[in-house]
């Protein structure tokens, strides 16, 4: 890698404090949800402190996608696997409702592929090997699918 094209890279110095956080403030949101008992008063932390999780995670997760991988759809794809295989005791969790609910792996994947490819057919539009016309129909399809999915995962739409 030359010295110019390692400059350009933007630091990703920030991932390391807050994968701590997000990992802080989701513990801290399930434990007062699932562990400790109701009458302790904390359901505000849940609503409060544990929203700060998901923003970061998503965070990291375009960060990675965008300047850490080589291959943004096969880290996707591992999510997706990781996804799978926490579906089981995700849905031994106990819930509000019966609805059935894909994990958070899934949101992150699906937000990562449909990004990567947004980003793929602009590149590929900016070089002219693409008529506009596929760039159109290719976002209305993703626009389609993020509204199919928005019904089945966490944190919705």
């Amino acid at each position: 890698m030359s010295t110019a094209s390692a400059s350009a890279k933007p630091s990703s110095h920030w991932t390391g404090w807050a994968q701590w956080l997000a990992l802080f403030t989701m513990t801290a949101d399930h434990v007062t949800r699932y562990v400790l008992p109701d009458g302790w008063g904390l359901e505000w932390v849940g609503s409060s402190v544990g929203r700060i999780a998901f923003p970061l995670f998503a965070a990291m997760v375009a960060w990675h996608g965008l300047f850490n991988t080589r291959n943004p759809m096969r880290y996707a794809r591992r999510m997706l696997i990781i996804g799978i295989i926490a579906q089981l005791p995700y849905m031994l969790m106990p819930r509000e409702s019966d609805a059935f609910i894909l994990n958070i792996c899934f949101t992150l994947a699906t937000g990562l592929a449909l990004g990567s490819l947004v980003r793929l057919g602009w590149q590929h539009y900016q070089q002219e090997s693409i008529h506009f016309g596929w760039l159109l129909g290719g976002a209305a399809a993703g626009v389609t699918l993020w509204y199919l999915l928005g019904f089945w995962v966490e944190y919705s739409h």
